[in-house]
């Protein structure tokens, strides 16, 4: 990862990623450059800080042997309206890890259905919403300091308790093609 501010914005989509394509297009979007690639090379969205000046980096794939697809993004929301999208057609799980949040929300059907997250803004806050999942260590969730209810090791047990381990170098293999875009979203 690069020198600057370290983070990970990703999204999972339990379907093709077509209708992930299809979602990032769907609002007034503009396409900049779009490139082809056989391999996911996280590189280019991480050594890149997030963009809070709207030109966003964005890889899709669909991970091989599996039926989900994976956003790799530095958009500072992490495309959370086309995210919502998509969760009328399956659900999708979205994570943001940096100096500043630790989140995962999970949405079916444009709801959420669990949501914890803790943010400097500017002092440390956390919330959470919807019922916590048996392996989640609730009791974790009133301790002091605020930043401390949800570490980046927590979001990375709860994404993996979901099927998703996004260390792992088998997430990264995708099933087809790679899609890079730089957009903005107007």
């Amino acid at each position: 990862m690069n020198n600057q501010e370290q983070y990970l914005y990703l999204s999972v989509f339990q379907g093709e990623m077509q209708h992930v394509l299809d979602a990032i297009n769907s609002f007034k979007t503009v396409i900049h450059e779009t490139n082809v690639f056989d391999t996911v090379d996280a590189s280019i969205i991480l050594d890149y800080p997030i963009n809070r000046n709207h030109i966003w980096r964005t890889l899709v794939w669909q991970k091989k042997d599996s039926s989900f697809s994976v956003i790799l993004s530095n958009s500072p929301d992490n495309l959370y309206t086309r995210m919502g999208l998509l969760s009328k057609l399956g659900s999708v799980l979205t994570l943001r890890v940096s100096p500043d949040i630790r989140e995962v929300l999970l949405l079916k059907n444009k709801e959420v259905v669990r949501l914890v997250r803790v943010m400097k803004d500017p002092r440390w806050v956390f919330w959470q919403q919807g019922q916590p999942f048996e392996f989640e260590d609730a009791l974790r969730y009133s301790l002091r300091p605020i930043k401390d209810r949800f570490t980046e090791n927590m979001v990375y047990d709860f994404c993996c308790n979901l099927g998703y381990d996004y260390k792992s170098t088998d997430f990264y293999k995708p099933e087809g093609k790679v899609i890079f875009t730089l957009l903005s979203p107007w």
